[in-house]
């Protein structure tokens, strides 16, 4: 492969670092680059305890990231109790533009000579009960890494061999703005559309879809052949018993939005699709206008955005937007060649059955299990 997939770690752990790399080397070689940031939870303690204190704090490490466009990953490792044991487990999320994966690392068991050291944690959940327990090797005091390892290369052979195929948008200047001609790409692959149009949907609950004037119109077909009800968002005065517009900002000028009467239901859960995000304005005033019909919108889905030099989206965080391609045509075409590199090898299980082929075995060894 050529070039390098930029990815984020929100973390500067040598051994979370040292996990991420071996797992996206298992899948993708030395084409990646990985990039630590500091990123500490603000309302989790030191010790999380229990899976939602655990799920949080690698939620607030995410959070606390920003380049939307770019693979980023966040680990929070804690303590939790089942049936009067305790265990460690460590919950891992990696955030796409597309998609979010989450998984859990099977639980180790804590040994009960050590139980007074996590009452003293339970009291005082400033210190970690590795800091207690193993003072010496705190965050490694089981082989943490190994295992963490193996999670994260299960994980990324998810990213990259389940993902659609992308391509490469055309970048063009249009009224002094950055423009993604998709037209190309729309009109002569529709198979390939429709599959990342299924593939961005998946897993969203929604009533109904709408449409954004004029390419999003395109998209109309596949969701009528599934039966899904089908609503047009108009620039004004194009309809007839259209709802009050909505001014919406754009890049290059400002328009009016609308929809028809009665299109929309009170409850009704709305999916918005159209081709290109950019500065997400008419995507606004879409939804102020299902806000106004009392419905929700669930989310947003497009199968290209817009960013700026830094790998930054340029609409605000306001709903749960999915993409696949960016303005970022390096990153675009990386992400690209990782995914059909891992799809022209067998599936993982062949890929890695042969340990010197990768530094984590699929299978816990009968050593580490408890």
């Amino acid at each position: 492969m050529s070039g390098h997939l930029t990815v984020i770690l929100a973390s500067k752990s040598s051994l979370k670092e040292n996990a991420v790399r071996k797992g996206l080397k298992n899948i993708i070689g030395d084409s990646f680059t990985l990039k630590t940031v500091d990123s500490q939870p603000k309302t989790v303690p030191a010790q999380p305890i229990g899976r939602e204190e655990i799920f949080k704090g690698a939620s607030e490490r995410l959070g606390n990231v920003k380049g939307g466009s770019y693979i980023t990953v966040s680990i929070e490792s804690g303590i939790e109790t089942c049936d009067e044991k305790w265990f460690d487990v460590s919950c891992i999320i990696v955030r796409t533009h597309w998609k979010t994966y989450v998984m859990w690392t099977e639980r180790y068991t804590i040994d009960e000579s050590k139980y007074d050291m996590i009452k003293k944690v339970i009291c005082d959940q400033s210190h970690t009960f590795g800091e207690l327990a193993y003072p010496e090797h705190p965050t490694d005091w089981y082989p943490r890494q190994y295992i963490l390892g193996i999670i994260i290369t299960d994980m990324f052979n998810q990213v990259f061999y389940c993902s659609p195929d992308l391509m490469v948008p055309k970048i063009k200047l249009f009224k002094n703005v950055k423009f993604l001609d998709l037209q190309d790409w729309l009109l002569k692959d529709p198979k390939m559309i429709n599959k990342s149009i299924e593939y961005l949907a998946k897993d969203i609950p929604y009533d109904k879809v709408i449409v954004l004037d004029a390419r999003g119109f395109l998209f109309a077909s596949f969701f009528m052949e599934k039966g899904i009800p089908v609503v047009l968002a108009r620039k004004a005065n194009k309809i007839p018993d259209e709802m009050t517009p909505v001014m919406i900002k754009k890049e290059y000028g400002d328009d009016l939005i609308t929809i028809q009467k009665g299109s929309i239901k009170e409850k009704d859960k709305i999916l918005i699709v159209d081709d290109v995000i950019a500065t997400g304005g008419t995507i606004k005033g879409v939804n102020e206008l299902v806000k106004k019909c009392g419905a929700s919108v669930s989310a947003v889905i497009c199968l290209a955005a817009v960013v700026d030099d830094s790998g930054e989206h340029l609409y605000d965080n306001f709903l749960n937007v999915r993409y696949l391609v960016t303005t970022d045509s390096v990153y675009t075409e990386n992400m690209r060649d990782c995914i059909q590199f891992v799809k022209r090898q067998k599936k993982r299980r062949n890929i890695l059955k042969n340990r010197d082929e990768c530094d984590y075995a699929l299978i816990i060894p009968p050593s580490l299990e408890r």
